[in-house]
């Protein structure tokens, strides 16, 4: 078969992942945070952030620019320098390789060395969700050794990382209340449009990295996750606010604010319990649904809606073949 053919066949998705003649149709963010922007410049807003090992596609280049997109269906520009391009062949390697995600609280590092407890140069920071490559155990108790997207390889104490694929089956027996405690840790962390790391996240990447930890991926927008779930309620327009209403919350619903008048979502935080939301505006805080010492005038609540069920497996890292975790 020539390789014009193989091409054509490849590109109608007949023979897709049978060959590979060395072309980039996937990337790996090779930093700890990769920005995707609306628009290839660094000028251009960003819409979005994929952390280090998020598998992403390539759409096309423009320049210095890859147009990708994530496994949620998020489309947005990537500087080519902060990512590992990989054609379908070595890309196919990276998804049968045994695998850690990062699950610390926060920030952590990998070394130059596996002694953690003394370490000498760090390699990179790294961030809660990204994915590493295993190349070895050093002990037990102390420290992995991990290869990153782009080859360098350095060692992360053992605590700061969960394997692949009990990460992926976290979903499965994940109740949302255990979305709480990791969100209440975020307190404080500062808004950034566009952010969906613990180093600044807005409103739906806040609840979206929430969910992440425990191997489920939400929609990236606000006004796309209050389409998920089940609905446990729509607030009618000029209803009350009241005790009644918030009876029927639990802790961990997605909670859907906006425009009173229009009803357009603009803002998605998590319910605490008791009359509480932790959301991120300005910061990550914790504010008041109903009047009173607390409360956020500016919040006027539409909906809530809860992940579970069938929609945790429809959402779950688990069923997107694009993380190769039915290698495991």
């Amino acid at each position: 078969m020539d390789r014009m053919f193989a091409r054509i066949m490849v590109a109608a998705g007949i023979l897709a992942g049978s060959f590979s003649y060395g072309w980039a149709q996937y990337a790996l963010p090779s930093v700890s945070v990769s920005s995707l922007r609306g628009t290839p410049g660094h000028a251009s807003e960003l819409v979005s952030q994929a952390v280090m090992g998020t598998p992403l596609k390539i759409l096309s280049r423009n320049g210095d620019w890859l147009r990708v997109e994530t496994p949620e269906g998020y489309n947005g520009y990537v500087r080519s320098n902060t990512v590992e391009e990989m054609d379908a062949g070595r890309f196919g390697v990276w998804q049968r390789s045994p695998r850690v995600v990062v699950s610390a609280t926060d920030q952590t590092y990998v070394y130059d060395n596996d002694s953690i407890m003394t370490p000498s140069h760090r390699v990179t920071d790294v961030v809660p969700g990204c994915i590493l490559e295993i190349e070895g155990y050093v002990t037990p108790y102390s420290a992995t050794k991990v290869k990153l997207p782009d080859g360098r390889v350095g060692y992360i104490g053992n605590h700061d990382v969960t394997p692949l694929s009990e990460w992926a089956a976290m979903a499965c027996d994940s109740a949302a209340v255990r979305l709480l405690e990791p969100a209440v840790t975020l307190m404080g962390t500062p808004y950034v449009w566009g952010g969906t790391s613990v180093k600044g996240m807005d409103c739906s990447g806040f609840t979206q990295l929430l969910f992440y930890r425990h191997g489920i991926l939400l929609p990236r927008d606000a006004s796309q996750q209050a389409r998920v779930g089940k609905e446990v309620f729509l607030r009618q327009d000029g209803s009350a606010l009241d005790d009644g209403l918030l009876d029927v919350l639990k802790p961990g619903d997605l909670l859907f604010f906006g425009n009173r008048a229009t009803r357009k979502v603009n803002h998605v935080g998590l319910y605490m319990g008791d009359g509480m939301v932790i959301h991120c505006s300005g910061r990550v805080k914790i504010n008041r649904l109903l009047d009173g010492p607390g409360a956020d005038a500016s919040l006027y609540l539409l909906s809530a809606r809860r992940v579970e069920g069938e929609w945790v497996d429809s959402l779950s890292v688990a069923s997107l073949p694009i993380y190769g975790l039915n290698n495991f």
